[in-house]
């Protein structure tokens, strides 16, 4: 992952995103290949600020972590749960018991994980202002 401009005109004319060039592009790219040098995360974050960069792949890394010991349990009433909105609607989807939703988001750590992805957008979306 990167942020950057990109240049409307071009974006129109490239055929893929490897036809494009500029910082934001160069970064994804290196990013790319450090996700398939990894053995530690699959996700990286590169910028040309480094604190920046250090920050959101620190903490992506810690998600990712929390995120590898989620059950299939888990992930559904994660997703269901945020599609539907409340843990009634998506016991329903689910064909389960409103408390079993919840449980499952409990043990998932879900509260924990919605706020810290909430606050690595702010980050991004701060860092753009600058």
């Amino acid at each position: 992952m990167s942020i950057g401009e990109i240049e409307d005109d071009k974006l129109k004319k490239a055929g893929t995103s490897w036809d494009l060039s500029g910082e934001v592009f160069f970064s994804a790219r290196d990013a790319l290949d450090m996700a398939k040098k990894s053995r530690v995360s699959n996700t990286f974050f590169l910028c040309s600020d480094e604190l920046l960069s250090t920050a959101l792949n620190t903490s992506l890394s810690l998600l990712e972590t929390i995120e590898s010991g989620w059950t299939e349990k888990q992930w559904q009433a994660v997703h269901v749960y945020e599609r539907e909105g409340t843990y009634e609607k998506a016991a329903r989807v689910l064909g389960v018991t409103a408390p079993a939703v919840q449980q499952h988001c409990d043990k998932a750590g879900w509260n924990v994980v919605r706020v810290a992805e909430k606050e690595l957008a702010r980050l991004i979306s701060l860092s753009l202002k600058i």
